[in-house]
């Protein structure tokens, strides 16, 4: 409920059903007691956290960056997490905008590379978050990146591009749902990933610090820990769900897992 994009394509069925869409609410941007009680505290704020849905087509976010300059109160530390797909909203240019601030980090999100975040990220769009990446630079601390069956197989090309930027990242394991999670991926996949990550270590390990390739590693650890392959059902009936509806295909973004998924 807080990603506009798949609201809408959760509740497609119910728009079918009763010929009515059902509307996500913005429940902070127009909520009058939020705004009378930022009048109240706003020159006691020293730090602003935006998460998401994504905070850069959130007109509330700008809203709150303009009543902070309109008070003089621009000594907060903005904090972000986003998924880099925009630069600009509506009126707004982003990084004019942090310019007016004495401080502004961003942690960017993302998982997998190319198609594959493409894949899992329906509307997100590779060339546009790669472009951001060196807008925001000055901005990024750590890229967050998420590990899951769709971006296990390329993580280590998305590492390598964002390394060649200088950006640090790391790695969160996805848990849930269970279905999405690596610990559902066969043995023979597991092996070959394993040996993927370690042909990618032994060639690129002067590239990271410490707790770099401890986030490698666990993510590795993570996968292995267990074998719930009996969940794999439940991934391709979501994936064929999905393929019907945005007329993809799970099975050609990643032919590496085609064998065994036509056989589920």
């Amino acid at each position: 409920d807080a990603s506009t994009s798949w609201f809408r394509e959760k509740h497609l069925a119910a728009f079918n059903a009763v010929g009515n869409e059902v509307q996500n609410l913005d429940y902070w941007t127009d909520n009058p007691e939020f705004w009378d009680d930022m009048e109240k505290i706003y020159k006691t704020i020293d730090t602003i956290y935006f998460a998401g849905g994504e905070p850069f087509v959130q007109d509330g976010m700008y809203k709150m960056l303009e009543f902070l300059i309109d008070k003089g109160k621009t000594n907060v530390e903005l904090q972000y997490n986003s998924n880099l797909s925009y630069s600009k909203f509506k009126k707004y240019d982003i990084v004019q905008l942090w310019k007016k601030f004495d401080s502004v980090k961003l942690w960017p999100s993302v998982e997998g590379y190319k198609e594959h975040v493409e894949y899992s990220r329906k509307g997100f769009v590779w060339d546009t978050f790669a472009k951001n990446l060196n807008i925001f630079a000055d901005y990024i601390q750590t890229v967050s990146a998420t590990g899951n069956v769709y971006s296990i197989l390329s993580n280590p090309e998305l590492i390598l591009h964002l390394k060649k930027l200088n950006i640090q990242f790391f790695i969160t394991n996805l848990i849930s749902p269970p279905f999405m999670d690596t610990s559902v991926l066969p043995h023979e996949t597991k092996k070959f990933i394993n040996k993927k990550y370690k042909d990618f270590l032994t060639k690129h390990q002067s590239l990271f610090n410490r707790n770099e390739i401890n986030t490698i590693l666990n993510s590795l650890r993570h996968m292995n820990r267990a074998d719930n392959s009996h969940l794999l059902p439940e991934l391709k009936r979501f994936n064929t769900a999905l393929d019907l509806s945005r007329n993809e295909s799970f099975e050609a973004t990643f032919p590496e897992y085609a064998e065994w998924y036509r056989k589920i």
